[in-house]
């Protein structure tokens, strides 16, 4: 998952520009982002939230996917460990 200030990409699929809207959403004390691809029926990449996950012992910052997959900016072959503080 890569994500700019302008584009949205999760694998093969890129969405950018003006076909790109993002909603943010306040919750109790955490933002949470969804990215919508006008071109797409129900084109929702997902929830997510940064957040931080422990990997190898140390923190790191990450997005989280539903509050089960973390995206690190960094490849690992580590277990990753999600606080439960993030999994709400």
């Amino acid at each position: 998952m890569k994500i700019t200030a302008n584009s949205v990409q999760q694998g093969e699929h890129k969405v950018f520009g003006k076909n790109l809207i993002m909603q943010r959403i306040k919750l109790e004390d955490h933002y949470q982002y969804s990215f919508f691809d006008k071109r797409v029926k129900d084109g929702c990449f997902g929830l997510y939230h940064p957040a931080r996950v422990l990997v190898n012992g140390h923190y790191y910052r990450s997005i989280l996917l539903d509050r089960q997959m973390a995206y690190l900016p960094f490849k690992t072959k580590r277990h990753v460990v999600i606080p439960k503080v993030y999994r709400y």
